[in-house]
């Protein structure tokens, strides 16, 4: 069987969208953004992808079209969750309907969603399993961060 080609940014390794709540999540979903294309992954992240037009639209779209969805969880994170028009809500509504492949990342200090927190639509995020990032333990998080993501079929 011949090897796998290396990603390129015509064939990437995988697609990523990267969810978060900008207060306590953004410096981290920027940095694992790197570490994704720096490893040949596509990665969504908003502030950098996307483009003028309906930013709704445009955001649920590209959930649905990525292979994984990596939730930044920083502590209280899904809080507002528990309004219809929230964002991180809408996202992870978004991720679920079109099961992508989820990935929570709970920051340090985050704890991980119970039933109590999440209103009936994301309630499936309890169950997924979470990766916990670790500022001391980095090289070991990324690594798992990588054996939890789905690669593209192609």
């Amino acid at each position: 069987m011949p090897a796998k080609a290396a990603p390129t940014t015509e064939h990437p390794a995988g697609s990523v969208f990267i969810s978060y709540r900008r207060e306590g999540g953004a410096e981290t979903a920027r940095l694992l953004r790197y570490e994704l294309l720096a490893r040949g992954w596509s990665a969504f992240l908003d502030v950098e992808d996307l483009k003028a037009g309906k930013f709704d639209e445009m955001l649920l779209a590209e959930v649905a079209s990525a292979e994984n969805f990596l939730l930044i969880l920083s502590p209280g994170a899904l809080a507002n969750c528990v309004y219809n028009e929230d964002w991180l809500r809408k996202e992870i509504q978004r991720a679920i309907e079109t099961k992508r492949n989820i990935v929570p990342v709970l920051k340090e200090n985050a704890s991980r969603p119970d039933k109590e927190q999440l209103p009936d639509e994301i309630d499936p995020l309890k169950r997924f399993n979470c990766i916990d990032y670790s500022h001391v333990y980095y090289d070991a998080t990324i690594e798992r961060l990588f054996s939890f993501l789905k690669p593209s079929e192609a």
